[in-house]
């Protein structure tokens, strides 16, 4: 009954847009509301529920990350965890035995980082600005060391994820890092 968890070691960099996507395909022969999800995450050390390690209620759970159920239905949380619950559709929305494109942006480039989810093209739930919560309360931006999937509930039921991509990748930030400071070196030469 283990939560199914997937992760690879990810830290966003101030001044970029990030956009992490996946395609799901829903259970046909279960229409219960097992989740799937993509997100980021937080930091995992210490955690002792290792069915958590991804989105669950506990607040180191996801940051921000979106899930699509079985039954149809979708919801885009802020995080961490299942706080800062930004909305979706509900059952029947999504249509089962087919594949759905989840993605989840992070815009870095402004103080305030802001984070938007998408299922097919379309925008679920509402955008949410880091930096201060519904009271005014200053939160910062969330530290995130992690981007992954998840599959949530009980065994016997059938997903899928393909196409599993993070743009821009951090690999290509660094080459175009280096080819800035190669610029910024022959422009200093002549």
């Amino acid at each position: 009954a283990a939560r199914r968890n997937m992760f690879l070691p990810f830290t966003p960099q101030a001044g970029v847009v990030y956009q992490v996507s996946v395609d799901v395909r829903l259970d046909p022969e279960d229409s219960s509301n097992d989740w799937h999800a993509i997100g980021f995450q937080r930091d995992m050390t210490g955690w002792s529920d290792s069915r958590n390690f991804a989105f669950g209620n506990d607040p180191e759970g996801g940051y921000p990350w979106l899930l699509i159920r079985n039954n149809g239905a979708a919801l885009f949380f802020a995080g961490p965890g299942t706080q800062n619950n930004k909305g979706g559709p509900g059952s029947g929305t999504f249509a089962s035995d087919e594949f759905h494109t989840l993605m989840v942006e992070l815009d870095t480039t402004g103080a305030n980082w802001v984070t938007s989810a998408y299922i097919n093209g379309v925008q679920i739930g509402s955008s949410h600005t880091y930096g201060v919560d519904d009271s005014g309360t200053a939160t910062g931006n969330p530290p995130i060391m992690n981007v992954g999937l998840n599959a949530g509930g009980g065994s016997g039921f059938d997903y899928t994820f393909d196409n599993f991509v993070l743009v821009p990748e951090p690999a290509s930030l660094a080459l175009l890092g280096l080819g800035g400071l190669m610029l910024m070196g022959r422009r200093r030469s002549n």
